[in-house]
């Protein structure tokens, strides 16, 4: 089984860094924090130029969180597009120019953000095709408010609601599901799970059986799952119903004392968790063992972790989040495992080596059917000329049946709705247990 490895460590501020997240192609990589932001290449391992100075006091300048948007309206045309949100409420976007490796406003800030309210998530969906692609981009608000606009190739944000929550419902994490563009609203107490229509934002849904805690919320859409943070670990739930799946702990590390990120990678299959125990922990989601741990040198807190899969590998980005230390990021690279094809391989097979052939299960049906014929038949000539058959095949060998004895079983069933289940239990106990197939170098 292959492990990640690291790739990159790349230099980061004298600052915690409050979220990092990789563009759709894995060639960039943002951290923000209330040091401003940075923006890696990450072929080169270099750092591009923003219009914003690193580590100002301005608090439309110190930033929580973000996300990449990437329009592609053609072969020719693609974009990269970074929205951050601030600690004063404020959500912004800054395009990416490739061919210069800068980054720039071109945009207005988005309209109807709360006014010195921390912007605490944010997520984005695309949509559309060609000229007609678009961006949906929902954040939550320190306020209990969550709000959405949508995002062309060149326009400005375009408002479409906000949403105010009850005072007992703080909206820690927001998700969007990308096939149906629902926003999932996640509270940080209380247990409670919202869902609201993309267009008007009306609450469709609410369920309120969730962990008292989820202070950071990743989904797995494709299997109806999320993980979040607790006070008691990692917590895996049933995204549909908060029905609790799995406990992920490691028995070296204490509880988690600190909120930290958790994400999904390899499809599903792997839990990427932050620690403030100086390294970030890999799960299996569905067997639920601790896999692989990236140690994080020069810090205990290791809070914030992204990760993004493309065509030929998978990537993990953890980054420090201890105040007065550096907070450099380290990326881990893992090779996409490609299944074997389904074409002919030879193999060449030692003395005694079985054979394991694998079905189709329509084809496993059908030798089934044919094999309780040929016993059915078998049977029948035998009450016939009333004798025993021993049948051999030259190259796969089977035990003697001895079918007289078999059928005294069946005989012995003295309704026809007994006979069939005799059947199947003879057919289990004298066939299926004793049945044993292999290939013999020439013999009979």
């Amino acid at each position: 089984m292959s492990s990640f490895e690291r790739l990159a460590t790349l230099s980061g501020p004298q600052h915690p860094i409050h979220a990092i997240a990789f563009s759709a192609d894995a060639k960039y990589l943002a951290a923000v924090g209330f040091f401003g932001i940075i923006v890696w290449d990450l072929p080169a391992s270099e750092d591009l130029k923003t219009p914003i100075e690193r580590f100002e006091a301005r608090k439309e300048h110190k930033f929580t969180t973000t996300t990449w948007l990437r329009f592609k309206t053609d072969v020719e045309i693609s974009r990269h597009v970074l929205v951050v949100g601030s600690l004063d409420g404020q959500i912004t976007a800054l395009d990416l120019h490739e061919e210069d490796g800068v980054l720039q406003y071109t945009r207005q800030p988005a309209s109807h953000t709360p006014p010195e309210q921390t912007v605490l998530s944010l997520d984005h969906c695309m949509f559309g095709a060609g000229r007609k692609c678009r961006g949906q981009v929902v954040a939550s608000f320190f306020d209990r408010s969550v709000r959405s606009w949508t995002l062309s190739l060149n326009g400005d944000f375009n408002f479409v609601f906000s949403m105010q929550l009850n005072q007992s419902f703080l909206p820690k994490t927001v998700r969007i599901q990308h096939e149906t563009r629902h926003i999932y609203v996640f509270s940080s107490k209380g247990g409670k799970r919202a869902i609201l229509h993309p267009q008007s934002g009306t609450i469709m849904r609410s369920i309120e059986n969730g962990c008292e805690d989820m202070s950071y919320v990743a989904m797995d859409q494709s299997k109806d799952r999320f993980v979040t943070c607790t006070g008691d670990g990692y917590q895996l739930f049933r995204t549909s119903n908060l029905c609790h799946l799995r406990t992920f702990e490691d028995s070296a590390t204490p509880p988690v004392h600190h909120p930290c990120q958790v994400a999904f990678v390899e499809d599903g299959r792997k839990i990427v968790a932050g620690t403030d125990q100086g390294k970030v922990l890999i799960f299996d989601s569905e067997a639920g063992y601790l896999e692989q741990t990236l140690m994080y040198p020069g810090s205990k807190m290791v809070q914030t972790v992204a990760t993004c899969t493309v065509s030929n590998d998978h990537y993990v980005a953890i980054a420090g989040s201890a105040a007065k230390k550096t907070s450099d990021v380290i990326v881990w690279q893992k090779k996409v495992q490609v299944p074997p094809s389904n074409s002919t391989r030879s193999v060449r097979l030692q003395n005694g080596d079985p054979i394991v052939f694998l079905l189709h299960r329509s084809t496993a049906k059908l030798f089934g059917y044919a094999s309780i014929c040929i016993i059915l038949a078998v049977s029948a000539l035998m009450i016939l000329t009333k004798r025993e058959f021993e049948i051999t095949v030259p190259v796969i060998r089977f035990f003697e049946l001895n079918v007289q004895k078999w059928l005294e079983q069946v005989i012995r069933a003295t309704s026809t709705s007994q006979i069939l289940p005799a059947l199947a239990r003879i057919f289990e106990t004298n066939v299926l247990n004793r049945l044993g197939l292999q290939f013999v170098n020439g013999g009979t």
